[in-house]
């Protein structure tokens, strides 16, 4: 099936643009570790290396999420925060007894 085909049918097949697309890992800049970890992961049987780049594309995503989210309720955190201290300066608040949880 060839790229045009492919838009054709709206589908995508990964496995093979992921073929057509290799990537030189010394064309790309990226530090020593992550080179290494690439590096072997290129020695991994290709359903494992799909498994890992679905793994870390996940992770990814997942962190920019949580980035997203914590930028977003910042003053709110704060504001929460405060809320708390003061509180606990009032006496209005008890220490935690983890067998009472």
């Amino acid at each position: 099936m060839a790229i045009g085909d492919e838009r054709a049918n709206n589908s995508v097949n990964p496995t093979l643009i992921a073929q057509r697309c290799r990537i030189r890992t010394d064309e790309v800049d990226m530090t020593g570790m992550l080179k290494k970890a690439f590096d072997e992961a290129s020695r991994l049987p290709e359903k494992e290396q799909d498994e890992l780049a679905q793994f870390m594309l996940d992770e990814i995503k997942s962190e920019r999420q949580w980035s997203e989210a914590f930028a977003r309720s910042g003053n709110r955190l704060r504001e929460l925060a405060d809320e708390a201290a003061r509180e606990h300066e009032l006496g209005e608040t008890t220490a935690l007894d983890p067998d009472r949880l």
